[in-house]
């Protein structure tokens, strides 16, 4: 639910108190009269104070709605519902006696179009992004349900409707209006899920009951009893005051719906499938109403159509989870699958595994020399040759870049280890044909060993990581991890831990370096920088903790801290009156992250900031080897209102394929372009070049790293857009980031605009 109704007192205002008492108050009188009168209602004062609970109730529904703007509509509707149902009875206890139907009749009947209402605009805020298959759901059980009670009771409750014309609508229109309900109540009960809170549940047993005292009211008025028992009138009022207590009550977000097994989606629909088909069958040898017949066929229908749509998400499931531990550019399992891989191999009790990282000696040099699609041919290529190196049992992924690792799960010995390095050694012996040119390359390997290096898939990494390092300094081809050759194991080991508990103790906070658009001076944003105020090593930067971040699997928990404090120190920002864009950077992890457009679609709902507030800056590294999987979510962050930025452009891959098919608004010009500008006419001729192919692509361009006022100026003259660097202004904490950009504001305006 919106932060509107979270933040409402758990108690609400005087009024909602008074009134709940009130309704309390009659429910309890109520109660009291009918174990007195079991056999009906009584008139006079009891019926007085009836009608004034109902009241109590609308009025509960109705502030709800004058207090609360979100959902108003749906809580104005079931309001003035129960009041027309308070007033109706009023009428027929005390206004003219008048042939059937009359007024208060009609007003009885006017709660359903009216509670059907109220019903769909209270759904439409929750289940707006649901997906299809929830809405089958619930419309199949809603047909299962209105079928039985059709082929059960709906011929006895329409048997007594004769008369006239109008007698007739109104006694069939009763029971459709009942049949309607359940369709409702079923429905809204699957689509809300079984962990929608307090409201919901409140909502659902209100309209529930009703269906049920309707039922039960219809069962005995045409069946000629002449007073209907108490009990009902009880339930009746018992099922308004359960909705009323819903509009000041608790409603949690949404949630999605995860199914363990094929078996578990098909549940629902296979259910009210057989429900239907027993009906149908049933219908040939009893005397049914034609309504449960036709709800039945639909039910099936229904079904039939929810049991494709599950059975193609099963098949999207798959395909997704291959995907997602799938390297696209040679095929291989990717850092995810030789995560999950690693950490089974190290849970077997007792057993050795070996982890070898493999690292090609050179690549950058072909990248420079040939390009990086011809690299990225010659990484295709050589990942067949690596798995044909491979024994039963051990795992080959792409790590990333020109990074393979290998695990090697049940070792006799270490000897074992070592021949496995040979083995992938071996498959460079041949030399690699990309472009016209024989590449022959070389590699070099670390080993780690469990569990006496490590029973961790993290620690074991990070150790292959120390020996391929040693091995590619020796030129020894591989190395096995040796502790002496670790210099810094302990420090990083404990920075690794005291990362994991800044993450909960809040220690990671945000700087904010402006960005000022050159044409008019104004400062137009800012970008996020995290800094780590560590309680004995004082502020660090991010090269001193990012690298272990993404090594221990802490990435995604430090983007996600970085983000929503991004967001929340925009919006106060903006609530204040400075209207500034804010700009984070994603590693290549956290772009390919399943969850990452689910928690930012989160984090803006929550900071409530306009469109368009927030940037992602991605490098240009993130988009190599995985080139579909980025695109499609830097589409969805589009879709969410969100620009994406090109960080550190000019200096990497530089592809004019993924400016044309990537949906980027910024480019930011590395600063090692950025820098020699004013004496350097190369880099100004390059820079000049950059600024026409982004404007001519629609996309703005940024320049960062300015350093003095010289580089300012040739930006400007070269119609660069933005720049940001210390000759405009440090980094700095969120609560000086007002007052800088106010000083800034008076200091510009006697200044000469670039534009």
């Amino acid at each position: 639910m919106t932060a509107a109704v979270d933040t409402l007192r758990p108690t609400g205002p005087r009024s909602v108190r008074v009134l709940r008492l009130l309704i309390l108050a009659g429910l309890g009188y109520a109660t009291w009269v009918t174990l007195r009168s079991p056999a009906g209602f009584p008139g006079g004062w009891p019926r007085l104070a009836y009608d004034a609970t109902f009241a109590s109730c609308a009025a509960l529904c109705l502030l709800r709605a004058r207090r609360v703007a979100d959902a108003r509509g749906g809580w104005v509707s079931l309001g003035t519902a129960i009041a027309v149902v308070a007033a109706a009875d009023v009428y027929q206890q005390h206004g003219p006696r008048t042939g059937y139907p009359g007024p208060a009749d009609y007003g009885f009947l006017s709660f359903y179009p009216l509670a059907y209402i109220g019903l769909v605009l209270l759904i439409r805020g929750r289940a707006r992004r649901l997906p299809v298959g929830t809405w089958l759901d619930g419309l199949t059980v809603g047909l299962g349900l209105a079928t039985l009670t059709a082929a059960v009771a709906y011929g006895a409750l329409t048997g007594g409707s004769a008369g006239s014309v109008a007698a007739f609508v109104v006694g069939a229109a009763h029971p459709v209006g009942d049949l309607l309900l359940v369709i409702g109540v079923g429905g809204l009960a699957v689509v809300v899920g079984t962990r929608a809170g307090p409201m919901w549940y409140a909502l659902l047993a209100g309209v529930a009951a009703d269906v049920v005292a309707d039922s039960a009211y219809l069962a005995h008025t045409l069946h000629g009893t002449p007073r209907v028992p108490a009990w009902v009138d009880l339930l009746w009022l018992a099922s308004t005051g359960a909705v009323a207590a819903a509009a000041w009550l608790r409603q949690d977000p949404p949630r999605a719906r995860h199914s363990s097994s094929t078996g578990t989606l098909l549940l629902v629909p296979i259910s009210a499938a057989v429900t239907a088909v027993v009906v149908l069958v049933l219908g040939n040898t009893h005397q049914l109403p034609q309504l449960a017949t036709a709800l039945a066929t639909l039910t099936v229908l229904a079904s039939v159509a929810r049991t494709a749509l599950t059975f193609r998400e099963v098949r999207v499931a798959a395909e997704t989870r291959a995907q997602a531990v799938t390297d696209e550019l040679t095929g291989l399992g990717n850092r995810r699958l030789f995560a999950d891989r690693a950490t089974a191999a190290l849970r077997e009790p007792g057993a050795r595994t070996a982890l070898l990282l493999v690292d090609l000696d050179r690549f950058k040099e072909v990248n420079d020399a040939l390009g990086h699609p011809v690299g990225d041919d010659l990484l295709r290529q050589l990942g067949p040759r690596l798995a044909g190196r491979l024994r039963p049992g051990e795992t080959l992924a792409r790590l990333g870049g020109d990074e393979f690792g290998v695990l090697v799960p049940g070792l006799a010995d270490t000897d074992q280890a070592v021949a496995a390095a040979e083995r992938l050694a071996g498959a460079l012996d041949d030399p690699i044909r990309v472009d016209g040119v024989d590449v022959l390359l070389t590699a070099s390997i670390g080993i780690a060993i469990a569990p006496q290096h490590g029973s961790d898939s993290a620690t074991l990494l990070r150790k292959a990581d120390v020996a391929m390092y040693e091995a590619k300094r020796l030129g020894t081809g591989h190395r096995l991890y040796r502790p002496t050759s670790d210099r810094h194991t302990r420090e990083r080991l404990q920075t690794a831990s005291d990362l994991r508990r800044a993450l909960d103790r809040g220690e990671l906070l945000c700087y904010y370096q402006p960005q000022v658009e050159l044409a008019t001076l104004r400062v137009t944003g800012v970008e996020a920088l995290v800094r780590w105020a560590h309680p004995t090593r004082g502020l660090l930067v991010p090269d001193r903790f990012l690298s272990l971040a993404e090594q221990t699997g802490l990435m995604r928990p430090l983007t996600e801290v970085v983000v929503r404090s991004a967001l929340a120190d925009c919006a106060a920002w903006h609530h204040s009156g400075i209207p500034l864009e804010v700009s984070v950077n994603l590693s290549a992890e956290s772009v390919l992250d399943q969850r990452l457009l689910a928690r930012i679609s989160e984090l803006l709902g929550e900071s409530r900031l306009p469109p368009g507030r927030l940037t992602v800056e991605i490098t240009e590294g993130s988009l190599l080897g995985e080139s579909e999987r980025v695109r499609r979510t830097l589409v969805a962050l589009r879709d969410l209102g969100v620009s994406v930025s090109i960080d550190d452009y000019g200096v990497g891959y530089s592809s004019l394929s993924y400016l044309q098919k990537l949906p980027i608004d910024e480019l930011k010009l590395d600063r090692a372009l950025v820098t020699p500008i004013a004496r350097d006419s190369r880099a100004a001729a390059i820079v000049a070049s950059t600024v026409d192919l982004a404007h001519a692509l629609g996309v703005r361009l940024v320049a960062e790293g300015v350093e003095d006022a010289a580089s300012l100026d040739a930006l400007a003259g070269l119609g660069c857009d933005r720049a940001q660097g210390y000759h405009l202004a440090r980094p700095m904490p969120a609560e000086k980031v007002a007052g800088w950009t106010r000083d800034w504001a008076r200091s510009a305006a006697s200044l000469p605009a670039h534009g």
